[in-house]
């Protein structure tokens, strides 16, 4: 998994508030459009994200991760 860099884009912020004399209007228009991308982001990553299932070991006191017979498919080609 990327995690992004919260650097570059505040360099990003910066310059542009630099370039346009400070404009408060432009700064509040980017910090929102940068919140909201932030937030679709992460519900993004939690809404795709499946959980992962476990089938229990037929034999007792091993532990780890098992591959359930039952959830084997076939198909035909």
């Amino acid at each position: 998994m990327h995690i992004p860099d919260p650097i570059h884009p505040g360099f990003f912020i910066l310059r542009t508030c630099a370039l346009w004399n400070n404009n408060r209007i432009l700064l509040a228009a980017i910090l929102v459009a940068a919140f909201t991308f932030l937030g679709a982001s992460i519900g993004i990553t939690f809404a795709t994200t499946a959980p992962a299932t476990y089938a229990i070991s037929a034999i007792p006191g091993i532990t780890g991760c098992y591959h359930s017979s039952s959830s084997l498919q076939l198909t035909r080609v």
